[in-house]
């Protein structure tokens, strides 16, 4: 694979234990390949720097999810979004944005360390179509802050992670339809803290922070189960 594409394997269904952290963990670890979201598309204005945050994740899918794991590493941690579609890339935030082939729209996947989503399907940044309440609920969040009241560390290293389980039916894929592929990117940001940061898994070359740029994304291929 080059620097722009990477591969998922096929699991037969992670909802099952989706509720044992550990077995959870076990699970992607064990079958999917690390992703380092590392590009810092924008240092000079955002630096990260050598106390900044390390940011990885990994994906899975099966026949009725598409499953993504961020495993993060930041200077304190703040999360204090408790309701969907509240702007949680303020706050500390990891997001997934994917695209179907062949479709000029794609959707966005905003979660923080709580598991509050702000997702979307568009063409373009300034035109979102909001997910209704019922499709928030149909992505599972699972992750080690998740349940708990908003909070916020100040200033001390903290390890953190979560996952998202989207039902391909959502994205509109068809039961036993999957694609070959899709298109996208992995994110981790954190816009409203003293010292900002953007990171990408494929690398956006834009004069400012813009996630919502298709024409960056990278090509994400589906072993075969």
């Amino acid at each position: 694979m080059d620097r722009n594409s990477f591969s998922i394997g096929y699991v037969d269904s992670l909802d099952a234990m989706w509720n044992d952290e550990q077995e959870f963990l076990f699970t992607m670890l064990s079958k999917a390949a690390r992703q380092a979201i590392a590009c810092g598309n924008w240092e000079k204005d955002f630096p990260s720097g050598h106390t900044g945050p390390h940011a990885m994740a990994r994906m899975a899918y099966s026949d009725t999810h598409l499953y993504v794991c961020w495993h993060m590493r930041s200077n304190g941690l703040r999360a204090l979004h408790a309701t969907d579609l509240l702007p949680v890339a303020q706050e500390h935030c990891v997001e997934f944005f994917v695209q179907l082939p062949g479709e000029k729209t794609y959707w966005n996947f905003e979660v923080n360390a709580l598991g509050t989503l702000n997702a979307s399907h568009r063409v373009e940044r300034p035109c979102p179509t909001r997910l209704t309440g019922e499709q928030l609920r149909a992505v599972r969040r699972h992750g080690s802050h998740v349940g708990l009241r908003p909070f916020e560390i100040k200033e001390e290293p903290t390890a953190w992670w979560v996952a998202i389980a989207i039902p391909w039916s959502l994205i509109g894929v068809t039961a036993g339809e999957l694609p070959r592929y899709l298109r996208g990117n992995l994110y981790a940001c954190a816009g409203g803290i003293d010292h900002p940061y953007y990171l990408s898994r494929f690398p956006i070359t834009t004069p400012r922070p813009d996630f919502h740029r298709p024409d960056f994304f990278g090509t994400i291929y589906l072993l075969p189960s």
